[in-house]
């Protein structure tokens, strides 16, 4: 989720607060009493801002496509009919998109990066805006590139042109974000180079791996394609990679690595060498945002490729990390090499690719269970040349994440086990059972026979001691099954904390 402060800067705040509305409605009615409290607004400021809402509603295709309109009744706006969650998720999106189409510092942002040298006039007569108001949105993009603390500048070249410089993975890094975040793969955000364009690069490419994605994993990599073809024909390229890098790229990438390198240098778009460059800084990042590239099966034999470079400090360093969690944890050797290639090529994106410089944007809190803390401990121990690193913290984060992740179903203890027992209908018994056999994994929730043995009993009555108890009221009660569903789901949850 994007900082508030980041995105005022590219929309108004009357936009802003109607975004803010729209994300309420998921949970219901919005009162003109909680824009009140919550937003600082007179009564008349919040009515108006729902009035202005429920215009911008009215004229949309989303409204007539769905048949709904927002309703403002006894101070309470309402969509009516309600939404369902996926159209709920694609009005976000569509009130997103336009009020970023419409900011003029949005449009300023997306052609500079896919211009990197052009003059103030050259803004002007493309956006058609007045000189005076290019300067002040350059100066804006500054405040921008301070707010996101990253090393990008607009530079002077001489008494016309301005060029955008800085480490060209982070400008290619906020050009892939600025494009994904806000379109979130539904749109065609790029000016200078057509959908097209890329979908033949990669079909030339013949990128196999691309069919095992989902519509937006193939967008992602379609958006990603088209910011290095962007980049490429404005003659910036990606600087000399660490040998290291190289290394890994070559070893872990290396089918993906020849049909790229041969279309890049075919095309004569760049030399070999750069060439080489390009390709590995693409595979990395590909693999990082497309992380469906690979099945489980092919990342476990990447990973032990990985696992034979004996002198490469990045894999030695995972490796290690690893090894001190078997002390701990129960992992098995296809967990542990899938780990090994995750592992590798998130600390390569993450920390030498940049990505870091962004990921405060969407930082998530540590989880606090013992399992967590020790795998925080495991890595502040083996990844200590790190530990003074801006990005420190980001690999942290996502390291504990990952490693949890792959090795809950493993090695965290949660079976739940389950009594049922009905008073008023015995028969509804063997059906409960037997829908919650077939729908839970027995590793996870456990239909046990004997009371003592359970540590939840679902019954229609009460009078159980020292048991969690779930209410059920009847099998043909649709509620009832709906809320043991959440139940269920939350004891799951609450047994790993993330």
């Amino acid at each position: 989720m994007l900082p508030d402060k980041l995105i005022l800067l590219f929309i108004t705040k009357t936009q802003f607060l109607q975004m803010k509305v729209l994300k309420e409605m998921k949970h219901g009615a919005v009162s003109i009493k909680k824009l009140e409290d919550e937003m600082d607004l007179t009564k008349r400021q919040a009515r108006k801002i729902l009035q202005n809402l429920m215009r911008e509603y009215d004229e949309s295709e989303f409204s007539k496509k769905t048949h709904t309109s927002l309703i403002l009744d006894k101070d309470e706006l309402r969509c009516m009919p309600q939404l369902t969650d996926t159209e709920y998720l694609e009005l976000i999106n569509i009130f997103q998109e336009r009020y970023f189409a419409e900011s003029n510092l949005y449009q300023t942002l997306l052609y500079v990066l896919e211009k990197r040298k052009f003059s103030v006039s050259d803004i002007a007569k493309y956006l058609i805006y007045s000189e005076s108001h290019v300067y002040k949105l350059l100066g804006k993009l500054k405040e921008l590139f301070q707010l996101l603390k990253i090393d990008i500048r607009l530079m002077k070249v001489n008494e016309t042109l301005i060029e955008l410089t800085g480490s060209e993975s982070t400008i290619r890094m906020l050009h892939y974000l600025g494009i994904a975040v806000i379109s979130k793969g539904n749109y065609w955000l790029f000016k200078t180079i057509t959908q097209e364009e890329v979908i033949n690069l990669r079909l030339s490419i013949n990128f196999d791996h691309y069919q095992n994605l989902s519509p937006l994993g193939k967008k992602r990599i379609n958006y990603l394609l088209a910011v290095s073809l962007i980049s490429l024909k404005n003659g910036y390229q990606i600087q000399d990679l660490p040998s290291e890098l190289v290394e890994l790229g070559e070893t872990v990438y290396e089918e993906e690595m020849d049909a790229c390198l041969e279309k890049l240098t075919v095309k004569k778009m760049i030399d070999g060498t750069n060439a080489r460059n390009e390709c590995i800084h693409f595979a990395f990042l590909s693999n990082y945002f497309a992380q469906d590239l690979n099945k489980k099966e092919e990342k476990e034999e990447l990973g032990r490729k990985l696992g034979k470079l004996k002198k490469n400090s990045i894999v030695t360093k995972c490796k290690k990390l690893l090894t001190c969690m078997i002390d701990y944890f129960h992992i098995p050797e296809t967990i542990f090499y899938q780990l090994l290639y995750y592992l590798t090529n998130k600390l390569v994106t993450i920390h030498h690719l940049e990505l870091y410089k962004f990921m405060s944007i969407y930082h998530d809190a540590l989880p606090t269970n013992r399992y967590g803390s020790y795998i925080e401990r495991c890595i502040d121990k083996n990844l200590k040349s790190y530990q003074n690193e801006p990005s420190y913290n980001h690999i942290k984060n996502s390291f504990v994440q990952v490693i949890l992740g792959s090795l809950a179903s493993n090695s965290l203890k949660s079976e739940h086990k389950v009594y049922v027992e009905f008073f008023n209908f015995p028969e509804s018994k063997n059906i409960v059972e037997n829908v919650i056999t077939h729908y839970y994994n027995n590793k996870r929730i456990k239909i046990v026979e004997s009371y003592d043995h359970a540590d939840i009993v679902i019954s229609d009555t009460h009078g159980y001691e020292d048991k969690d108890l779930f209410y059920f009221k009847h099998i043909s009660d649709k509620d009832s099954w709906t809320r043991l569903g959440s139940y269920f789901n939350k004891v799951i949850v609450n047994t790993y904390k993330f």
